[in-house]
C-alpha cells in the first residue's frame, strides 16, 4: 500500500511462483518485505522507489479455514495483524482497498506481542524450553523460545546467500541466531513438546536429589563406623575397670536400638568385680596395639625420608643440567687437513656425537620431572600413612589414661566404682548424641530418587530423541541425493553424496568413507548454488511430509536470483531477457548452450518438486523464485508462463504512476 492508498501486490499459489524482470524492478524486495511482515527486527527493504512511496507493507497467509494478514508500515515497531473469516482472497483484497479502515489502530500491536501472536497461528505457544531446571537459581536468564522468526533461517535464500559458499542459512552470520535456530530445529519438526521439557527438568531435578543423597551416604556410614567404634571403646573401658560388661550386646546392636539400651544402661547400677583380671588384660592389649603401631610408624617415618631425598635428588639434578649452555644450532662446513688439505669427516662425527648428547640431556631432563611427580605422589601416600598411624596412637593413649586414672583415684578416694561410673556415663553421653542427632532416612529418599529417576528416565526415553533425529538426518541426507542427481554438478560430485549435520548444520559432499568435502572447497558457483538448492527443497519435503506430526514450519522457500552463478542479474536492463546478450557480457558464450540447459532444467526441477511432493505428501510447497530469466521452454511438458505471477520489464513492484 503506499501514501497514495494505491495497492500493489503480487499474488502467490501453491507450487512455483516465479517473479521475473529486469535489474532494479524490485524482485529482491518482495523477500524482504516477506522477511520484514513476520516480524524482522531490522528493515531490510533496498532503499529506492519502494521505500519513498511505500506507507504499509502486507503478507498474507492461508490457512484452511481463514486468511491471516500480517502487516507493518514503513519504519515502525508495531506490527498489523487479523485474521479473516474464509478463503477468498479477491474477497480480501477489496477490503483491504480500503486502507483506513482495514489497517484499524486496535489491531497493531508492539513487536514482541505480534511475533507470540503470530506464532500460535503456526503452532508455537512454548514459554520454556529449558532442560536445565536451576536456570533460575543459578540467576541465568531462561533459554530464547522459538518464534516464527525461527522460519526465516529455513525460508529465505537471498540473492548473497543462494549460491554462497561460506553461508548456507540466513541469519546464521549471528552466532546467537545460529545456535537458536539449531536447537530450535527439534521443537519446529514436532519432534519435541512443551511437555518434554517439563519431564526433562523434573529427570534432572531427580538425578540432582539423587546425586545428593547419595553424596550424604557415605558420610552417614562413617558418622556410624566412628559411632559404633566410640561405643566399643567405651564398653571395653567399662569392662576393664569393673571386671566385668556393661550389658551382653555389641556397640552394634546399641546403634541400631539407640533409645531402647540408653533406657536400660542408665538403669543399670555399677559394682566392681574386685577379683577380675579384665584392667590388665585390656592394658596389655592396648600395649601390644601400641607398640605394633609405634613399629609401624617407624617405618613408614623412614620411607618418607628416603622419599624426600630422591625429590631433593631429582630438583638438584634437574638444576645442574640446566646450568649447562646447550647450542641452539649449529652450522657445519667441509674440514679439511690444514697440513695436507685433505677433507676430514672428524667434525661431522664429532657433531653427530654432540647431537646425542643434547638428545639423551633431553630424555634425562624429562625422566628428571617424572621422577618428582612419581615421588610426590608416592611422599603424599606415605604422609596419610602416618597421620592415619599418628590418629591411632592418639587414640591407644587416650584408652590408656582411664586405667591409670584408677590407680590415681584409688590412691586418693575410697570410692573404688568411680571410674566405671565415669565410663559407663561417657557411653550415656554417646548414645544420647546419636539420638539428639537422627539419620535421616537416606536409604528410603535414595530408593524413592532412584525409582523417580528411572520413571522420568522412561518418560524422556519414549521420546526417542536420538533416533528421530537420526531418521530424520537420513531421510533429509536420501531426499537430497535424489534432488541433487537431478541438477547439473560438476562429474566430481557425481552422483550426489551430499551430507547434512542436524548437530552443526554443516553440510559437505562424502567423497569416500573418511573424506568429506564442504561447501566451501566445493568449486564453482553451479556447485554451490546446486547445494543450496538440494539441501533446501530436501529440507522443504520434510517439513510438507511432517505436516501432519506437528511439523510447525509451513514449505515456503523464497529463491532470489538463483542463475546468477550463469547470468549476472546485474547485467540485465532490456526490455527482455536477452540470455545470448548476457552471456557474452558474462564473457561465457562458449558456455551459452550448457548454461541455458542448466537454468531450464533447473526451473523444471522446481516444478517437478512441487507436483512430485504433493503427490506423495498431500502437501503442495510453495517456491517464490525472484529472477531476471524469462520465456524458458522448460522439460517434463511443464509451461514456464504458467508459474510467472508478475514481469518487470517496463515497470518495477511499484509502477511510476
Amino acid at each position: 500500500m503506499d501514501t497514495q492508498d494505491k495497492l500493489h501486490y503480487v499474488p502467490l499459489f501453491p507450487g512455483l511462483n516465479i517473479i521475473t524482470g529486469k535489474s532494479s524492478t524490485g524482485k529482491s524486495a518482495i523477500l524482504e518485505v516477506f522477511d520484514y511482515c513476520i516480524g524482522s527486527s531490522e528493515d531490510t527493504i533496498p532503499v529506492g522507489k519502494i521505500t519513498e512511496r511505500a506507507q504499509t507493507f502486507f503478507t498474507v497467509f492461508q490457512f484452511p479455514t481463514y486468511l491471516l494478514v500480517a502487516a507493518r508500515t514503513v519504519k515502525s515497531e508495531r506490527c498489523f495483524l487479523l485474521e479473516v473469516n474464509g478463503t477468498n482472497a479477491d474477497h480480501l483484497l477489496k477490503q483491504i482497498e480500503q486502507p483506513k479502515a482495514f489497517f484499524d489502530l486496535k489491531h497493531y500491536m508492539p513487536l514482541a506481542d505480534f511475533k507470540k501472536s503470530l506464532g500460535r497461528h503456526f503452532a508455537i505457544t512454548l514459554e520454556n524450553v529449558d532442560e536445565d531446571p536451576f536456570v533460575k537459581v543459578a540467576g541465568r536468564n531462561k533459554s530464547p523460545t522459538p518464534s516464527v522468526r525461527s522460519f526465516s533461517s529455513f525460508m529465505l535464500q537471498h540473492q548473497n546467500l543462494v549460491a554462497n559458499k561460506h553461508a548456507i542459512f540466513y541469519r546464521f552470520d549471528e552466532k546467537r541466531k545460529r545456535d537458536q535456530a539449531i536447537d530450535h530445529f527439534k521443537i519446529l519438526m514436532g519432534l519435541v513438546d512443551e511437555e518434554y521439557f517439563d519431564i526433562h527438568k523434573e529427570f534432572e531435578l531427580a538425578k540432582y536429589e539423587l546425586k545428593k543423597i547419595q553424596t550424604q551416604i557415605p558420610r552417614q556410614v562413617k558418622r556410624k563406623e566412628t559411632t559404633i567404634a566410640l561405643y566399643k571403646q567405651h564398653l571395653a573401658e567399662f569392662k576393664g575397670l569393673a571386671g566385668f560388661p556393661l550389658v551382653d550386646v555389641t556397640a552394634e546392636e546399641i546403634y541400631a536400638k539407640a533409645k531402647t539400651f540408653l533406657k536400660i544402661i542408665s538403669g543399670r547400677s555399677v559394682k566392681i568385680d574386685v577379683l577380675s583380671n579384665e584392667t590388665e588384660i585390656r592394658r596389655a592389649h592396648l600395649d601390644e596395639e601400641r607398640t605394633a603401631a609405634l613399629i609401624e610408624k617407624r617405618k613408614v617415618q623412614g620411607q618418607l625420608r628416603l622419599v624426600n631425598g630422591s625429590i631433593t635428588s631429582t630438583i638438584q639434578f634437574g638444576l645442574e643440567m640446566a646450568k649447562e649452555n646447550i647450542p641452539n644450532s649449529t652450522e657445519l662446513s667441509q674440514a679439511h687437513c690444514p697440513v695436507c688439505e685433505a677433507q676430514t669427516y672428524v667434525p661431522g662425527v664429532e657433531a653427530n656425537k654432540l647431537v646425542s648428547a643434547i638428545e639423551w640431556l633431553n630424555e634425562e631432563l624429562t625422566l628428571s620431572a617424572y621422577a618428582r611427580e612419581s615421588f610426590a605422589e608416592e611422599r603424599r601416600m606415605l604422609q596419610e600413612q602416618l597421620d592415619r598411624i599418628n590418629d591411632q596412637l592418639k587414640r591407644i593413649q587416650a584408652d590408656f589414661a582411664p586405667l591409670d586414672e584408677e590407680i590415681a583415684k584409688l590412691k586418693t578416694s575410697k570410692s573404688i566404682d568411680e571410674q566405671a561410673m565415669k565410663a559407663k556415663l561417657k557411653l550415656e553421653l554417646a548414645i544420647q548424641e546419636q539420638l539428639d542427632k537422627p539419620e535421616s532416612e537416606l536409604a528410603d529418599l535414595e530408593k524413592h530418587w532412584t525409582d523417580e529417576v528411572k520413571r522420568l528416565g522412561e518418560l524422556v526415553a519414549d521420546y526417542n530423541i536420538k533416533d528421530k533425529l537420526k531418521a530424520l538426518s537420513n531421510d533429509i541426507d536420501s531426499k537430497m541425493c535424489e534432488l541433487g542427481n537431478n541438477f547439473d554438478f560438476e562429474e566430481t560430485y557425481k552422483p550426489s553424496a551430499l551430507r547434512f549435520d542436524l548437530e552443526t548444520f554443516d553440510l559437505w559432499y562424502q567423497q569416500d568413507a573418511d573424506t568429506r568435502i564442504y561447501l566451501r572447497s566445493m568449486g564453482s558457483g553451479a556447485n554451490w548454488l546446486y547445494s543450496h538448492l538440494a539441501l533446501f527443497m530436501s529440507l522443504h519435503y520434510q517439513f510438507a511430509a511432517r505436516s501432519e506430526q506437528d511439523c510447525k514450519i509451513p514449505p515456503i522457500l523464497f529463491l532470489d536470483q538463483p542463475t546468477q552463478v550463469y547470468f549476472p542479474a546485474s547485467l540485465d536492463d532490456g526490455d527482455a531477457f536477452n540470455a545470448k546478450e548476457l552471456a557474452k557480457q558474462a564473457k561465457r558464450e562458449g558456455r551459452y548452450d550448457d548454461d541455458m540447459r542448466a537454468v531450464t532444467n533447473m526451473f523444471t526441477q522446481f516444478a517437478k518438486f512441487c507436483s512430485d511432493t504433493v503427490g506423495k505428501t498431500g502437501v503442495t510447497p510453495q517456491i517464490i523464485v525472484s529472477d531476471h530469466a524469462d520465456n524458458l521452454t522448460l522439460g517434463e511438458g511443464y509451461q514456464f508462463q504458467d508459474y510467472v505471477r508478475a514481469t518487470w520489464r517496463n515497470r518495477g513492484f511499484i509502477a511510476n504512476s
